[in-house]
């Protein structure tokens, strides 16, 4: 549906976006080829993961700068990239499948990075309070009647 058909509606009568078919769909890609990934395919992905362009390349340890290139396209992804990406989407994936069998009727999410990490075992990963959120209102959608909230109320 084109943007200018979408304004005037209210955000229930608007065309669902399903995160998990998006990211699906953008791993083939990443299978076919990592470097026919366009520049707005790798923003929208970085987007779907709820992350900044500095929370993604802390994410997958690579610069800022180099995010930013790639999403300008300025420069071509590398293999090693593109599997860090496609990892990332993975570990998601799984985070949000985790919290969906656990089923909670309350998830807890955190205000800033600062909560997060100092609440939430990543392992070696460097992700931020958006990716979680993020994680939280994708597992919501499919938990029935789950509400989410700060973890401090």
């Amino acid at each position: 549906m084109r943007a200018s058909r979408m304004r005037g509606m209210t955000l229930a009568a608007r065309p669902a976006i399903v995160i998990s078919t998006a990211v699906t769909a953008w791993k083939a890609t990443v299978d076919r080829h990592p470097l026919l990934m366009t520049a707005a395919e790798l923003r929208c992905l970085r987007e779907l993961l709820g992350l900044s362009t500095r929370a993604l390349a802390a994410a997958i340890g690579r610069s800022e700068r180099n995010v930013a290139r790639w999403e300008n396209g300025q420069q071509r992804l590398a293999r090693d990239t593109a599997e860090a990406l496609a990892e990332l989407a993975d570990y998601t994936d799984a985070a949000v499948d985790a919290l969906v069998a656990a089923a909670p009727d309350t998830i807890s999410v955190y205000r800033n990075d600062g909560e997060f990490r100092a609440h939430e075992d990543t392992g070696a990963r460097v992700l931020s309070a958006a990716w979680h959120r993020m994680v939280a209102a994708r597992a919501a959608e499919r938990i029935p009647g789950a509400v989410i909230t700060y973890h401090d109320e």
